[in-house]
């Protein structure tokens, strides 16, 4: 009996639903057509038949899988808040929200997986992969791709042409290899993306443009371009013929166009599965590489390389999302907050359901920020505006920051001697790690999947100093002054880029972790040959903090070693257990993020409450900017230190952190105090110790705040505290000020020329900047500037130190005395 009978009956029985009824009706309609040609009418009907039944029970047991996948992650979530959550103490009680927020990301009372750091675990090993093709390409400090002849030929080795290119060749099988790796790894989480040799790379649709033409004119400019033999129907198995390419055709032009919401009902609860996305971002296969790129020309956003960041980007977030919440996270989402609500409510204390509220949103706003909904727009051209400013200010402002993040040392010693690690050689490491004539404890590290974002296009140091995502997309068809804000973001967004590179901010941040990641696997392997129970107890710690025991290190420490430098190491990335492997990378991940302060989720969650594109969330975003750093810093080390057992341990915590911040705040504030032209103050003066113990907190520019009424670059609290921005437009005002009066004009144009011209504040170019330009236009534009010059030499004389290069001097006339560091201090500044 063919299925064209049967329906009718399933559906009056109740076994078919009506809408599943119509999808096996045209599916077998489709099947009865193709098989039509090739045999006889009986013969044709039951193969359709066959085939329609066949799928109808793959999608069956497909959304069965991602059921019981489902129900084992809320399992399992649910034990680790009751359980797990430090150390089951709260099990009695009713569901507390920070328990269930850990498994979105780090708590540190948390030993287990987090959504956070599987993310980036995934993505980090996803990037490995493919080391070769990013070290090769990645952007010049202008952010441009490198070697871009080459890159076009590592696109054609994708779509199967042979270029004659052996190393086009074998970056393309890094790519393919990275994305084999995402598709596998995604499928077992409960997706479903079948396997296609040679393809090339997932396509960067931009809405816009997308919509700037209709329906019929995209399909009829993209159909002829595709590989009509690759365009499968999932449903069927077979290629699909012209009136079925049509319609998915059409549907997939409404999904771009419409962000998704033609598959979304209003008012319906939540998304669909997660496990049945990203399947629809390989749909389309283009004829070849050339038509692939003439397609991303006219309708995409990317080039090559930034699909591929994409792809990965977007595929490790997906991944960590389905494996830690399920095929389906925003229904897990909605769970974890009605347990919640209904464990307070039914047993929980006034106290418990007074922060039932605070919970649920804070459970929201970090899942938004997860999924990137707290970075969608409210207005496209105000969020360019915002963005623009938030670079310019970078590009401006950033170029001494790496002598603030001196202090990275320190929490990197404190943090290693809190994991058991060697703490003596940390300076030493790190320095070994930026040298440029031995790569190769930077290699090492780069293909164990510690990858710096300079690789990605992304500037980790810059989301250090402001937790500003760089904003960017194409404005097509808009008017001119659309499209002339996108080029001022983008060209923002390269010279913030580009100073936070030419600083040196990137190659230490980078070097940081690096030697850090080499210290956890040198480590692992010196203490290889112990057993679990006689392992020194911090590092003991470390392991069970992130939910490894007996049988775990045992594991570790029999898996196969790699040769580095002539000897033999266990890397923790090449793990064969490839849980076992998850749960040491991400607690790994995890400390590097204490070891050098690295926001993450939870504190770019804190600003995400206010709307990117709304003007008060706008000017809410640009006045956090650079307050991100210290937040992070105190953030991170004060959960820690709130986690130690007992006051004791507490108290030895934070004056540990004190302690080893303070001497390298002096190392910062001493190194400073010289790149300004002034000698440094002496270390014998109680005000050196205050001023180095604010410098090395993460307080950054708020130290110099706190002692003087104003930073180093002339800023009080006020301005501060308002944002740089808000310092700029002052600047900009007292020049309109002056110029209009008359007066006064040759330091407002200075003090403009200081603070807000790109690059002025890089370390060692800013005081010849300053001396040889600035203080000359000063003049030039007003013959009273000279007489800040007695007031800066009196300021120093009064901090107890003086000046080696003098302002308005076209050369120094010495070296800064750096013995004055162990000089005794005059009386003056003593008092």
């Amino acid at each position: 009996m063919s299925l064209s009978v049967c329906i009718p009956d399933l559906i009056e029985q109740g076994k078919i639903p009506k809408s599943k009824a119509r999808e096996a009706q045209r599916m077998y309609e489709e099947l009865l057509a193709r098989y039509d040609h090739q045999m006889g009418d009986d013969a044709a009907k039951a193969m359709a038949t066959q085939k329609t039944v066949e799928a109808m029970e793959r999608a069956f047991l497909q959304k069965k899988r991602q059921a019981l996948l489902q129900v084992a992650a809320q399992d399992r979530l649910m034990t680790n808040a009751r359980e797990r959550y430090a150390g089951g103490q709260y099990k009695d009680g009713p569901l507390r929200g920070d328990a269930m927020l850990a498994n979105l990301v780090r708590d540190e009372r948390a030993p287990y997986a987090n959504v956070e750091y599987r993310w980036r675990n995934v993505k980090q090993t996803a990037l490995a992969t493919m080391y070769d093709l990013l070290a090769k390409h990645r952007a010049n400090i202008i952010g441009q791709v490198r070697e871009k002849s080459d890159l076009t030929d590592v696109l054609r080795e994708l779509f199967g042409t042979d270029t004659g290119n052996l190393n086009a060749r074998e970056l393309a099988e890094g790519w393919r290899g990275a994305a084999e790796y995402l598709r596998r790894r995604f499928n077992a989480a409960g997706g479903a993306i079948g396997k296609l040799e040679d393809w090339g790379l997932p396509h960067s649709h931009d809405p816009m443009r997308v919509g700037s033409v209709s329906k019929d004119q995209w399909i009829s400019e993209v159909g002829p371009a595709l590989e009509r033999s690759r365009m499968i129907d999932n449903d069927t198995g077979l290629p699909m013929n012209d009136k079925r390419l049509t319609e998915v055709l059409g549907e997939v032009y409404d999904t771009i166009v419409s962000d998704g919401w033609n598959k979304k009902s209003p008012g319906a609860g939540g998304q669909s599965s997660m496990g049945n996305r990203r399947a629809e971002h390989r749909f389309l296969h283009f004829k070849s590489a050339d038509d692939w790129m003439a397609y991303n020309d006219r309708f995409g956003t990317a080039t090559p390389l930034d699909a591929m960041m994409g792809h990965v980007e977007y595929m490790s977030r997906d991944i960590a999302m389905m494996e830690i919440l399920g095929p389906n996270p925003a229904a897990t989402v909605r769970w974890m907050k009605d347990s919640i609500a209904k464990d307070v409510s039914t047993i929980g204390k006034l106290v418990d359901r007074m922060g039932l509220r605070a919970s649920e949103v804070s459970i929201d706003r970090v899942y938004n920020e997860i999924t990137g909904q707290n970075n969608i727009p409210v207005n496209r051209r105000i969020a360019l505006v915002g963005s623009t400013i938030r670079n310019w200010q970078s590009s401006t402002k950033l170029g001494s920051a790496v002598i603030a993040s001196f202090s990275d040392a320190a929490t990197q010693a404190l943090t290693r001697h809190y994991n058991g690690l060697s703490a003596t050689s940390t300076l030493t490491d790190m320095l070994k790690t930026l040298n440029p004539f031995d790569p190769a404890d930077r290699e090492f590290a780069r293909r164990a999947s510690i990858i710096g974002d300079e690789f990605t296009g992304k500037v980790i140091a810059g989301g250090r100093a402001h937790m500003d995502e760089l904003f960017g997309g194409q404005l097509a068809g808009g008017s001119k002054f659309d499209r002339g804000l996108e080029r001022a973001n983008e060209m923002s967004r390269r010279l913030a880029d580009g100073v936070l590179t030419a600083s040196g901010l990137n190659a230490w941040t980078v070097a940081g972790r690096e030697a850090m990641y080499r210290e956890f696997a040198g480590t692992i392997t010196d203490f290889a040959g112990k057993a679990f129970d006689e392992l020194p107890a911090p590092f003991a710690n470390f392991l069970r903090r992130y939910g490894i025991d007996a049988d775990g290190w045992e594991g570790i420490r029999s898996a196969e070693r790699v040769s580095h430098k002539g000897m033999e190491w266990i890397d923790p990335s090449a793990i064969g257990n490839e849980r076992l492997r998850d749960r040491l990378m991400e607690g790994i991940l995890t400390e590097m993020d204490f070891a050098v302060p690295t926001g993450g989720l939870a504190q770019k969650a804190m600003i995400g409450k206010f709307a990117r594109g709304d003007l008060f969330g706008e000017i809410i975003r640009t006045g956090f900017q650079f307050k991100m750093f210290p937040i992070t810093v105190m953030s991170m080390h004060a959960q820690r230190l709130m986690a130690r057992a007992n006051l004791t341990r507490r108290a030895s915590y934070g004056a540990a952190f004190l302690g080893a911040t303070t001497i390298m705040g002096a190392v910062s504030f001493a190194t400073s105090e010289m790149l300004k032209g002034k000698d440094p103050q002496s270390a014998l003066d109680w005000d050196f110790w205050y001023r180095a113990m604010l410098k090395g907190g993460g307080l950054g520019l708020y130290g110099d705040v706190l002692q003087n009424g104003t930073s180093e670059y002339g800023q009080s609290f006020a301005d501060i505290t308002a944002g740089p921005a808000y310092s700029t437009g002052d600047n900009i005002a007292a020049l309109g000020k002056a110029v209009w009066k008359g007066k006064g004009q040759g330091k407002a144009l200075a003090n403009l020329l200081k603070r807000d011209v790109p690059g002025s504040s890089l370390w060692y170019l800013r005081l010849a900047y300053e001396r040889l330009l600035v203080d000359t236009v000063g003049e030039w534009a007003d013959p009273e500037y000279k007489d800040s010059y007695k007031r800066i030499a009196k300021r120093a004389e009064q901090e107890g130190s003086g000046l080696w290069w003098a302002p308005g001097a076209s050369a120094p006339e010495r070296g800064p005395e750096i013995n004055a560091l162990l000089m005794e201090p005059p009386p003056e500044s003593a008092q």
